[in-house]
């Protein structure tokens, strides 16, 4: 602007203009009192049509009621190029092909959810979606799978233990777990009755011998190879001297690989005993080691057997055969065989059996199926001591074999999550379908917001195959941010780091960044930075390549410096008058035609990062929308027709809107005319697409896809904004007589028609307001030039605008505006289609103002389906002289 050097004493003209506007700014500074409105409503720049200036947004239509509230709009992108939409309403879930969104009918809900909102993930090709109590997996066909307490067969069932060793985490998912043992040697498994009591006899060579048993009920008892000792493994070497003597409840004894001696007196009196097996590797049988074992019918000796002591058979009167591994010469060489001349001895015999013991080490509850090389075989588990029970006839059917126990988890599992303070809240699966925010990052699912368990964060496990699978959350797979109760509000990916957004700040911090460390298969995720103090109170997002999240700041943004030190800028001061009132816990975030979408019920907002004006600041360039949903109930707006058939009158005043009880009376066509009562005569009117009456229900969540942007509303309508009719006719001129495409096309281009711009029928308000303006100087009085007010306007050819003038002085005048037509494509004629549509319209106000010091402009309009863009305001000004100060 000029200088104002001795202005008072001039009586130069000078001009304020307001062209090339970046959004709107409610907080008025000297910086942008030319650059930003102080208002919009309603309006935004269409990046598409390439004016780059505030204009009407696009109009959105209904597209299905699916009656109940709309709790989560999803979308699922397949690696074929379909893709599919799905609708959460009430309770219901809904499934439909993306592409048929205008053509909606008879839609069938595939599943079940809580009535909450609901968030969801992609991995694969499969879509995720969680309402906090359950997680839904959808396959590519739509198949559903429910993932829910006590309902877990979708899940991944890890095997907890191969080969003795830990090999996965179990899944919190499921109680269910399976473990494996690759068996080289039935005696590397032998089976060890749980009631038999040890002695270690060689802590160097990690010896001990059986020296008693415990109580027990009748039955065999077996000894194995090697049994743990305070957490050792020792090898079973010897039964002690009158370790089971008399011992009335064994009823057989199955030795192992490995035993080398039976002590004396070791079963002496053992009445009950029928069977003995005595493994190859046993030498030596102590003196009278089976003495008065009445009942004792068979005795296999294995062919390492070198001596008998004394009286081993004595009193073993039922016993009249022997069983021997070897033939008849080595049978003649063992010391004091000569007791037991008098029975039948059979060479070469074979004992093939085996008995193995599978250890079990995840804390068991129930098994419920063993495979031997995945075959189902019979088996026994002993809970107590926690192994499995296998006997074969032949060892070969063992040996060499993998052995696979599948089981279900007790409640006793106290590993990982389930030890730590939080783990025992909630049942391990309820841990994981409690969380309410999710992010996919380093390839992996983390999911959090369970408010039962504040800062918990958990993720996707990786298998031994190395995968990491999006329904496996490993016991160990999780880790805790903060230490007071608030929740995780929000989780982000930003710049290589996980950004966990916390409800609140108990001192610890509020936003902490993990950075993922070690390889893929033993990944962990540190802090790396925390941030304090401001907290998150709603959703995160990455926008362009920015890092946004809810604060009582605003939208805020996430930066990194150069000394990589994270800063925290709010992005969205210019609108907080506004958006500080909504509930920011409740805002639904996506994007729109390069747009950020904040969606807070019947307001949105849309910020730009790309052409923005900075003037010093980091906010985006924000547009405000308001009325954002549908009506229930609404009718349609009637209007005074021009035409008088037989047995109407005349209206008074054409084309406006009729107010009071509308009739009906149908026509032999089946239509109907529609009329007014007046003084008991007929007033003939007209049905419009303009609706009008109802009770409004307000958008709850939002998606965009980034050409097309979605919402749904509190009654359960799901709508789509109408940017999509760009170059499209809509059917009032289809209608029109003489109507052709390739006319239309070459006159309206890619336009979007007037007609796309209502609000599901109604009628938005459309207005733009320049900031209080002293014009740079503010203690001085100003008149405007006569009719100086030039606004320049795109023109729509349709409807009327409104120009307000307000001053500091004056209060305000509103004028009308007819922007200059040569068409109305209401009434178009296509056949007669000559002309060609003016693009803008250059407007002069006649305003008079005086004697302001400060002076506002306000364009809008809210008549139905009147769209307007504004390229510029100006007006021109004098000083009047200095302001009058008053004494009191």
């Amino acid at each position: 602007m000029a200088n104002h050097r001795n202005i008072i004493k001039s009586d130069a003209e000078y001009t304020r203009m307001y062209e090339n506007m970046h959004g709107m700014c409610s907080v008025s500074n000297s910086e942008n009192l030319t650059k930003k409105f102080s208002y919009t409503e309603n309006m935004y720049v269409d990046h598409e049509a390439g004016d780059g200036i505030i204009e009407s947004i696009p109009g959105f239509r209904r597209l299905y009621s699916f009656g109940e509230k709309i709790n989560g709009i999803h979308m699922q992108k397949l690696g074929t190029g379909a893709e599919f939409t799905l609708i959460h309403a009430g309770t219901k879930l809904y499934r439909y092909e993306s592409a048929s969104y205008d053509s909606l009918e008879g839609l069938q809900a595939i599943a079940e959810l809580a009535d909450t909102r609901s968030r969801s993930y992609v991995y694969g090709r499969r879509l995720y979606i969680m309402d906090g109590k359950k997680l839904l997996e959808i396959d590519e066909d739509g198949g559903v799978v429910t993932v829910e307490e006590g309902s877990t067969d979708a899940c991944y069932v890890p095997t907890t233990y191969k080969d003795k060793l830990r090999h996965e985490e179990r899944n919190l998912l499921t109680n269910k777990f399976k473990e494996e043992i690759s068996v080289a040697s039935s005696s590397d498994v032998s089976f060890g009755s749980p009631e038999l009591i040890y002695s270690i006899t060689d802590a160097v060579k990690m010896e001990c011998a059986v020296v008693g048993i415990g109580e027990r009920e009748v039955g065999p008892v077996h000894v194995p190879s090697h049994t743990v000792i305070g957490g050792k493994e020792y090898t079973v070497t010897e039964i002690s001297a009158s370790a089971l003597r008399s011992n009335t409840t064994v009823t057989e004894l199955i030795t192992s690989f490995g035993l080398k001696k039976i002590g004396k007196y070791a079963l002496w009196g053992a009445t009950s005993l029928t069977r003995v097996v005595i493994s190859p590797t046993v030498t030596t049988v102590g003196e009278y080691a089976f003495n008065d074992c009445a009942s004792l019918n068979y005795l296999f000796l294995g062919m390492g057997v070198s001596m008998l002591g004394a009286g081993v058979l004595r009193g073993c009167d039922a016993l009249t055969e022997i069983s021997y591994a070897g033939n008849a010469e080595s049978f003649a060489e063992i010391q004091n065989r000569d007791q037991l001349d008098g029975k039948s001895v059979v060479y070469n015999a074979e004992d093939r059996s085996a008995t193995v013991s599978i250890p079990v080490f995840s804390p068991a509850g129930q098994i419920t199926r063993v495979t031997v090389d995945d075959v189902n075989h019979a088996f026994l588990f002993l809970r107590a001591s926690s192994q499995i029970v296998l006997s074969f006839e032949d060892k070969s059917e063992i040996e060499g074999r993998r052995v696979t126990v599948y089981g279900v988890l007790s409640d006793t599992d106290t590993e990982g999550f389930l030890s730590c303070e939080l783990g025992g809240r909630l049942s391990p699966s309820a841990a994981i379908l409690g969380c309410t925010v999710c992010e996919v990052f380093d390839g992996r699912i983390f999911l959090s917001g369970n408010p039962a368990l504040a800062g918990a964060v958990f993720y996707s496990s990786i298998t031994s195959d190395g995968f990491s699978l999006p329904l496996y959350f490993g016991n160990n797979s999780y880790f805790v941010d903060g230490s007071g109760d608030w929740t995780t509000a929000a989780l982000l990916t930003t710049e290589g780091s996980l950004a966990v957004f916390k409800s609140g700040d108990d001192g610890s911090g509020s936003i902490f960044y993990h950075t993922p460390t070690g390889s893929s298969a033993k990944r962990t995720y540190p802090v790396s930075y925390i941030h304090g103090k401001v907290a998150a109170v709603g959703d995160a997002y990455t926008f362009l390549d920015d890092s946004v999240f809810l604060s009582p700041l605003g939208l805020t943004k996430l930066t990194r410096t150069s000394s990589d030190y994270r800063e925290m800028r709010c992005i969205s001061s210019d609108i907080s008058s506004l958006l500080g009132k909504e509930d920011y816990s409740k805002i639904s975030i996506t994007e729109w035609q390069g747009y950020i979408v904040l969606l807070a019920g019947k307001n949105m907002y849309l910020g730009d990062a790309t052409k923005r004006f900075t003037g010093g600041s980091d906010d985006y360039d924000w547009y405000y929308v308001t009325g954002v949903g549908t009506y229930l109930y609404d009718t349609p707006v009637y209007r005074y027709s021009s035409l008088t058939p037989p047995g109407f009158v005349p209206a008074e005043k054409p084309d406006t809107k009729a107010i009071g009880n509308i009739f009906g009376s149908p026509l032999e066509n089946g239509e109907f005319i529609y009329h007014q009562k007046v003084d008991g005569k007929k007033v003939h009117v007209y049905p419009t697409q303009e609706r009008h009456n109802g009770t409004f229900s307000p958008a709850t969540v939002a998606y965009g896809d980034g050409k097309l942007l979605f919402f749904g509303t509190e009654c359960g309508d799901l709508c789509v904004f109408n940017n999509d009719k760009r170059g499209v006719a809509p059917e009032s001129v289809i209608a029109s007589g003489g109507y052709d495409s390739f006319t239309y096309k070459k006159q309206m281009g890619d336009r979007i028609h007037p007609d796309f711009y209502s609000f599901a029928g109604r009628a938005p308000r459309y207005a733009v307001a320049t900031a209080l303006d002293d014009c740079g100087i503010a203690y001085l009085d100003k008149r405007t030039v006569p009719s100086s007010l030039v606004i320049k306007l795109k023109n729509f050819h349709t409807g009327k605008i409104y120009c307000e003038v307000g001053t500091d002085n004056g209060g305000f005048v509103s004028y009308g505006l007819s922007p200059a037509s040569s068409i109305c494509f209401r009434e178009l004629s296509f056949s007669s289609f000559s002309a060609t549509p003016r693009e803008r319209s250059v407007i002069s106000v006649d305003d008079r103002s005086h004697g302001w010091t400060e002076k506002q402009i306000t364009v809008y309009t809210d008549e139905f389906c009147a769209p307007f863009g504004v390229y510029s305001i100006s007006y021109r000004y004098k000083i009047k002289g200095k302001i009058k100060k008053t004494t009191t």
